[in-house]
């Protein structure tokens, strides 16, 4: 079993706890999967990751691209360790940094190459991602609505994947006096500014209201309302923290998102957050609404169910534990790969029996 975790943390030594890679890499080994970690590397920065995450964090932040050279380097490295390692399958979380030559390579080692894979490449623009397409046996989307376009790309094998929590990493948790003053507010998000999210805090920012995410002071005004709700950023276990000492977790998602849930959807659920989401269809697919989510359907309804919930501390806590409940007995990381991988095994023996 081989699993390429690299994608936007990039990590030679470990796996930070609370990322999407580190949770990917456990819920295979929860499932008795023996599992190898193909990451990106830079030659000669290896150092780094191992002395500070959050340096290693920062530079590649701030230095994303590789040299040509180390590319190529990377490229015939992944390459190599699938001949070494023959493995049943390969699991490629997003791919955008790995070239299609590459990934065709690798599929002629081994049938079951397998893609994974959160936002729309065509809307991020990984043009790799999206000439890669025909060379994975499998791809697993979180957004149906993008089904078309991956069949446009040429792809084999499409399948609706929802996402899930790591509970190893997000779950309710006793937070010290002195953390719950730098995390308490009314209101939290955590997530990178955009021009979006400006616009629609800003609507919100009469409220105690904490931002957290990569972007926001770089962004937003002294003068602004919201500048006086800027944290910071947040990582992993802070995250958790956060969702754990605020009253309300407001989730929006991005504006091209019809379907798709996010990861904040998830995580707050995971640490039994009580959490008031914008409409997007898929929501209500995967939680009750009223008992499990509360839904907003513009900012009038999202400033009536705010005022009212922050009266209510009773009903957002029941609603915060059956959300924690739904989130454990259905969409942990174990159920998304435990699908992935009954998906591709099913698939596998069928091509044996013909």
């Amino acid at each position: 079993m081989l699993s390429n975790l690299g994608h936007n943390l990039i990590q030679t030594k470990r796996l930070i706890k609370g990322s999407g890679n580190y949770s990917f890499f456990t819920a295979f080994e929860s499932l008795g999967c023996e599992v190898d970690l193909l990451s990106l590397d830079r030659k000669g920065y290896e150092w780094i990751s191992s002395f500070s995450p959050y340096l290693w964090r920062f530079f590649y932040y701030h230095f994303k691209r590789f040299s040509e050279k180390d590319n190529r380097r990377f490229q015939n490295n992944l390459v190599q360790k699938v001949k070494d390692l023959n493995p049943e399958i390969v699991f490629i979380v997003v791919g955008n940094q790995i070239l299609p030559e590459t990934i065709k390579r690798i599929s002629e080692i081994c049938p079951n190459t397998v893609l994974w894979i959160g936002l729309d490449p065509e809307s991020a623009g990984w043009d790799n991602v999206i000439n890669s397409v025909p060379h994975y046996s499998h791809i697993f989307i979180v957004d149906p609505d993008w089904q078309p376009k991956f069949e446009k790309w040429g792809a084999r094998e499409i399948f609706q994947q929802d996402l899930g929590v790591d509970p190893s990493a997000f779950h309710p948790m006793k937070i010290q006096e002195e953390e719950q003053k730098e995390y308490a507010c009314d209101l939290a998000f955590v997530g990178q500014w955009n021009e979006f999210r400006e616009e629609f805090f800003s609507s919100i920012a009469d409220y105690d209201l904490g931002l957290w995410g990569k972007g926001w002071k770089e962004n937003i005004s002294p003068s602004s309302p919201l500048y006086k709700a800027i944290r910071g950023p947040a990582f992993g276990e802070e995250v958790a923290k956060i969702y754990n000492c605020c009253k309300i977790v407001i989730n929006t998602h991005t504006r091209f998102t019809k379907y798709g849930i996010n990861m904040r959807t998830y995580e707050a659920a995971g640490c039994q957050a009580f959490q008031i989401v914008d409409d997007v269809r898929g929501i209500p697919t995967l939680f009750k609404e009223g008992e499990e989510i509360v839904i907003y359907r513009n900012n009038d309804d999202l400033r009536s169910k705010i005022n009212f919930y922050l009266k209510n501390d009773q009903k957002r806590e029941e609603i915060g534990r059956n959300s924690l409940d739904r989130v454990l007995r259905d969409h942990t990381y174990s159920h998304l790969i435990g699908n992935v991988l009954s998906k591709v095994f099913v698939d596998e023996r069928a091509r044996d029996a013909v």
